[in-house]
């Protein structure tokens, strides 16, 4: 449900176990982790054997959300995703928490999980929209490189470069020169959006077709 601790972070994480050991068990329900997945990996890579801790409480999800809220600085657009994930907890759903006994019949929806995260409905139903049409998008921000904002804005730039070089097809296969001249300005301006944007590869397979 939570992103992962950045690479530094765990490696900090590692050096500190390794020296002190682990001061807090991993959490544990039902033989999966409940909480404590950082941890974990940290002491996997330091080589020290974790101590863990079977869940005893009555409210799972509720102690998750307050373990990590508190714990962990996420920008808002994180939690956005987080309650994103959340909302799609129906019954048999599997997210980075493991379903169990205690929480198989946890139901949430979007209003619910916008209001647990402290962010707004909207913002998560754009981050829902983000997770459909761009799941490579979604990485960045679960890793708090991007907001949902700019990840929007990197999905209308896909779109018109998907567009561009669908232009860039048509004109790279015109051969009659009576053809070219017909060329519309929307197809100029297409092309030039996608030069600005293209790699060394695409420009280079764009004056192929064009040489052809």
């Amino acid at each position: 449900m939570f992103p992962m601790a950045s690479e530094h972070e765990i490696e900090d994480m590692s050096k500190d176990i390794k020296k002190r050991g682990l001061l807090n068990p991993i959490i544990t329900m039902d033989g999966a982790i409940l909480d404590g997945r950082n941890r974990f990996e940290a002491c996997r890579r330091c080589g020290v054997i974790p101590s863990y801790h079977e869940y005893e409480g009555k409210d799972a999800l509720g102690d998750v959300l307050s373990w990590n809220l508190h714990r962990r600085q996420l920008s808002t657009s994180q939690r956005a995703l987080v309650a994103s994930r959340l909302a799609n907890m129906t019954q048999g759903a599997r997210t980075d928490i493991q379903p169990s006994a205690k929480m198989r019949n946890v139901e949430v929806s979007q209003t619910e999980a916008a209001k647990m995260l402290n962010v707004s409905t909207r913002i998560v139903q754009q981050v829902k929209s983000v997770q459909r049409e761009a799941p490579e998008i979604t990485k960045k921000i679960e890793a708090g490189e991007i907001t949902v904002g700019q990840a929007e804005k990197e999905i209308r730039i896909q779109r018109e470069e998907a567009k561009a070089f669908e232009q860039i097809r048509y004109v790279g296969e015109v051969k009659k020169p009576s053809d070219k001249k017909d060329t519309d300005s929307a197809t100029i301006y297409h092309l030039k959006r996608y030069w600005k944007h293209a790699s060394k590869k695409e420009k280079a397979q764009f004056k192929e077709w064009i040489n052809e």
